[in-house]
């Protein structure tokens, strides 16, 4: 039950992320991916390995690749966590999720919605999304993990977000502690934490970083 946390090993939590990152959930019997990024296509394929779920790869119109699985009992889990089409997104129930797993999460950002940001020497993980309720929530589970986090809500949209419910662009504001939500709508969020004890730097950790099953 989620009154004591939801259950989730680090593979759950990598493929949680990648679900709620990339994933469109039709009726909660299928789950899929399009992709033009090949180190997408490639963690994708990776993670589903690793857990042992059956997908299928096809190439489609444009260079897109798509890759579709069926709804297993493992998947089913983080599908009732995250919820299915506009809903679809993080809750406090991650707040509950084990210290390892919110880690595992965390680490996986960068492969899907983030990028590590190697100015200043800091290997810094930056995030943007249309959602404010995910970025608030990225920073809570990293904060409550031991690390520093801050982010800017309403900054304009030049990456091409198209939301139905992101309606006003308002000034940046950035705070360094418990972040509470923006006052207006939103076009784009963006969150950055640093690793304290961690450096994602290089492209080799990167390209290796997996998770046993």
């Amino acid at each position: 039950m989620l009154v004591d946390g939801p259950e989730l090993g680090v593979l759950d939590a990598a493929i949680l992320e990648m679900i709620r990152a990339d994933g469109s959930i039709s009726d909660k019997k299928t789950v899929s991916f399009r992709f033009k990024k090949q180190h997408k296509i490639v963690r994708c394929e990776m993670l589903f390995d690793e857990a042992g779920i059956s997908y299928h790869t096809a190439l489609r119109s444009g260079g897109v690749t798509e890759i579709r699985t069926h709804v297993s009992e493992r998947l089913s889990k983080l599908i009732a966590l995250l919820g299915c089409g506009i809903s679809k997104g993080l809750g406090e129930w991650v707040m509950r999720m084990s210290l390892e797993a919110r880690e595992a999460y965390l680490d996986e950002l960068q492969f899907w919605d983030g990028s590590v940001a190697t100015y200043g020497g800091s290997g810094q993980t930056v995030v943007h999304s249309a959602k404010w309720q995910d970025v608030y929530w990225i920073v809570e589970m990293a904060l409550a993990s031991g690390r520093s986090a801050s982010a800017d809500y309403d900054l304009p949209n030049v990456r091409g977000f198209s939301r139905s419910d992101g309606v006003i662009p308002g000034k940046g504001r950035t705070r360094k502690d418990k972040l509470g939500p923006p006052k207006s709508g939103f076009l784009r969020n963006s969150f950055l934490f640093d690793y304290t004890d961690f450096c994602f730097c290089c492209a080799q950790k990167r390209k290796n970083l997996g998770y046993g099953k």
